[in-house]
């Protein structure tokens, strides 16, 4: 499979599967959705780190006009 082609999770997605968000004094006060929002966002570059994987798989994976040939 080609990582064009796959969907990767956003920061907060990939947040959800971190036991303890907690990371800051009165945390414990915040609900679930804004803590997993505010760890993903600190924590994860989903972004950078999506373009630096097709950066490393483009030339593992047949260009879009390829295909159809």
């Amino acid at each position: 499979m080609c990582v064009r082609n796959f969907r990767l999770p956003t920061d907060t997605e990939l947040s959800s599967i971190i036991p303890v968000l907690e990371q800051e004094k009165y945390d414990d006060f915040l609900p679930l959705e804004l803590l997993s929002q505010g760890y993903g966002s600190r924590n994860f570059n989903i972004l950078q780190a999506t373009e630096w994987v097709r950066e490393l798989m483009d030339d593992k994976c047949p260009s879009p006009t390829a295909v159809g040939k």
